[in-house]
């Protein structure tokens, strides 16, 4: 007779199955202009282009094109690249899903993180549109979990690195720009305040050094509104 706790790892089991498979079904139906400009980014990382500078389909920090040229890179290296890159980047993202999901779980309880993994929308984002905003969310989700554990046991180093993750979730995507702001407003000392606006916008700013021969591009295509 099972446990009630092999029971819920059996639950949890079948339902990271049935939303893996579903993103994957969602998958095989299509993808649209953003896939296609993922190939485009991906090919001119391995080809060791500057991929601001060689494409005008790009607006973001560096580290999704990092992510794209790895996978891209590895499904090379198959029968069928252009299926395994497709497949690469939707088994990544349904992990962030699964990420946002335990988090849900732990902090709001298990209906919060089943329904999240398995509603439709999640589902066609992850597996049709293949979306990256819950990758950025994840991290950040990650982040502040560590930061809110790290500023209750006053660990400085912890929340240091809690703050330079922050920044590298702003990174993949802009989705939590705005975060770093109130924590500078939610912070009671100045040192603080300062660390929480500072650290992650400096990581982010950080990111573009190493590609600043493009800086036109960069500031056309990443930071014009």
């Amino acid at each position: 007779m099972l446990t009630k706790s092999r029971k819920l790892l059996v639950l949890i089991g079948i339902i990271v199955a049935i939303g893996v498979v579903l993103r994957l079904v969602a998958a095989s139906v299509g993808y649209n202009y953003d896939f296609e400009s993922y190939k485009i980014v991906a090919d001119i990382v391995l080809a060791g282009g500057n991929v601001y500078s060689e494409t005008a389909r790009y607006n973001y920090g560096p580290v999704w094109f990092i992510i794209l040229g790895t996978i891209a890179g590895i499904a090379n290296l198959t029968v069928d690249p252009e299926l395994a890159f497709r497949v690469g980047v939707v088994l990544l993202l349904t992990f962030s899903d699964l990420v946002i999901s335990f988090i849900l779980y732990k902090r709001y309880g298990l209906f919060a993180g089943i329904f999240f993994f398995l509603n439709p929308i999640s589902i066609i984002i992850t597996g049709f549109h293949s979306q990256f905003d819950n990758l950025a969310i994840a991290v950040g989700m990650v982040a502040v979990l560590i930061y809110s554990q790290a500023s209750d046991s006053n660990n400085r180093r912890l929340m240091v690195a809690a703050l330079v993750l922050l920044g590298v979730s702003i990174m993949v995507k802009h989705v939590l720009v705005f975060f770093p702001i109130w924590l500078f407003i939610r912070e009671k000392t100045f040192v603080r305040k300062g660390a929480s606006l500072a650290i992650p916008l400096l990581v982010f700013f950080a990111g573009f050094v190493p590609f600043l021969s493009a800086f036109e591009s960069i500031r056309e295509n990443v930071f014009s509104l």
